[in-house]
């Protein structure tokens, strides 16, 4: 993948040069119907591009013209001229691509290699990650429009520039009422800042207890989208537990661990004393599936220590869906495999 986006990049170059006698496009069609448009630069030197040309050649016309027609066709010149937006949204998927794989990388590959499934963050959230500036998806629907329009005058505009030049910023306060982007940053935490959010477990008699920054964790103290009493928690690919405030466009799920993967996210409740009352699967950033949750639970029963006999799991309604929603035994839940029927939603829970 990073070969083929460097060579996206230097075809690119030579296209927007107007060199598209450079160029060589590869138009590949799937039989599920999918078209991808390639683009490479055409190999330097007379001789390299007369065998470029003659096994291109050979290719379209002895290989690929089977009685179904052409699986991939070649273009050169200025055949390619018509395709040059197709050109840029290519390396911007390739590049989008490339960046998304380095933040999955390590982190999965380990978790799996371990057992756990791992919690990717949503597709409709990568923009925050893969902008450097990572501003709250929100924020970016609401000035696609103005800056795709800013894009089309200058193709190479990077949309993390844009919100900071006058343009963006005069577009930003007309729909959001304020030109301070910092408000609308998701903060994405240092690994010395995330260690100011490691909740410690404490074993006192027969139970284990939640302990943060020194005292018993008490999420009376906490808020999230739900309200007051709540934490927002992810159990990261180093098996801790971090839990924070959310705040809207500011502090999510994903600012734990700077948008990478974790075991499991949701929400937490404990009382005052730290003792473990309830957690849910509440997290629009990574929407954690049936096996993440049962994994987030297995490290907090069996490697932390933590009886869940009586504790309670919800599983909120996603997008009006209700299958499988409710209220669980946690323990149960874990050692079921998550095959136990729920009881009723109630009033405090979403609806």
């Amino acid at each position: 993948m990073v070969n083929l986006y460097n060579a996206s990049k230097e075809a690119l170059a030579e296209m927007r040069a107007g060199n598209y006698h450079n160029v060589k496009l590869e138009i590949e069609h799937s039989s599920s119907g999918r078209t991808r448009w390639i683009f490479t630069k055409k190999p330097e030197g007379f001789f390299s591009r007369v065998y470029d040309a003659v096994n291109s050649f050979t290719q379209m016309h002895f290989v690929d013209n089977g009685p179904f027609g052409p699986d991939t066709e070649f273009k050169f010149g200025d055949e390619i001229r018509p395709y040059h937006e197709k050109a840029e949204a290519f390396h911007q998927s390739l590049r989008t691509a490339v960046k998304k794989a380095s933040y999955l990388g390590e982190g999965l590959h380990r978790m799996r290699n371990e057992g756990f499934a791992g919690c990717m963050q949503h597709d409709t959230y990568w923009c925050e990650t893969l902008s450097s500036s990572h501003i709250s998806k929100p924020i970016h629907s609401t000035l696609k429009k103005p800056y795709e329009q800013a894009k089309q005058q200058s193709p190479d505009l990077d949309f993390d520039a844009w919100i900071q030049s006058e343009e963006g910023l005069e577009q930003l306060e007309s729909k959001e009422g304020s030109r301070d982007i910092s408000s609308f940053q998701v903060a994405y935490l240092t690994p010395e800042q995330r260690a100011q959010h490691r909740v410690e477990f404490r074993k006192e008699g027969e139970d284990t207890f939640l302990y943060y920054q020194g005292s018993p964790l008490n999420t009376e103290l906490f808020e999230t989208e739900a309200g007051k009493g709540r934490a927002i928690f992810v159990i990261g690919p180093d098996h801790e537990l971090y839990v924070g405030n959310h705040v809207p466009y500011q502090f999510h799920h994903t600012s734990f661990f700077a948008g990478r993967p974790v075991i499991g996210a949701g929400e937490i409740m404990t009382d005052p004393n730290g003792k473990l009352i309830a957690i849910t699967d509440k997290s629009g950033h990574y929407k954690p599936l049936k096996k993440q949750m049962i994994d987030a639970l297995k490290v907090l029963e069996t490697e932390k220590g933590i009886d869940l006999t009586n504790t309670t799991l919800i599983i909120v309604p996603k997008n009006g869906q209700m299958n499988g929603c409710g209220r669980y035994n946690a323990h149960e839940f874990h050692t079921s495999g998550g095959t136990i029927r729920p009881s009723e939603l109630e009033l405090q829970d979403y609806s």
